[in-house]
């Protein structure tokens, strides 16, 4: 099993500017805290976490066909 995490972005504003998903896998085993630190995201256990982005995650599971 994976967890795949999409985080949109943007370039410039609603206007002009370019916008796009960057799309990361991790292993079951990785914390949210590594997930968070490897986006760029700050998370500080007394404040909690600060995110301004758009980010879901999904699970993903291997099935042999």
């Amino acid at each position: 099993m994976n967890i795949i995490v999409m985080e949109d972005k943007s370039a410039g504003n609603d206007s002009v500017g370019d916008m796009w998903t960057n799309t990361y896998v991790f292993e079951e085993t990785d914390t949210l805290e590594f997930v968070f630190k490897s986006l760029g995201h700050v998370y500080e256990i007394e404040n909690g976490i600060s995110v301004n982005a758009n980010i879901r995650l999904q699970i993903g599971e291997n099935k042999k066909l």
